[in-house]
């Protein structure tokens, strides 16, 4: 049985590798044939897919800890996290309020 902690991650791996297999696929298919611009179309293609396994891979096995940091640095500062109505009017042009 699968690991449910393990299960989300290992499913983004495989899908990101399948779509590198895929592309070096298609690379071999253009290699075979005269067309330049689609062998480096393919070319493209395969960098992408392996970008995006490499990312997969090294996603977070626990994304909860990110969670909590960032809810931790919105309540510290929220200036600079996201609350808009915590942000100081720094362009203040109204000089008669002091």
């Amino acid at each position: 049985m699968a690991d449910p902690k393990n299960s989300e991650p290992d499913a983004l791996y495989e899908d990101a590798n399948q779509g590198v297999e895929d592309a070096r696929q298609n690379v071999r298919d253009a290699a075979a044939g005269l067309d330049s611009s689609q062998l480096e179309s393919s070319l493209d293609e395969l960098e992408a897919a392996l970008a995006h396994r490499e990312a997969a891979r090294l996603r977070s096995q626990d994304d909860e800890w990110l969670l909590t940091a960032l809810g931790a640095a919105n309540s510290i500062d929220p200036q600079f996290h996201g609350d808009p109505s915590a942000r100081r009017d720094t362009d203040d042009t109204d000089k008669t309020t002091p």
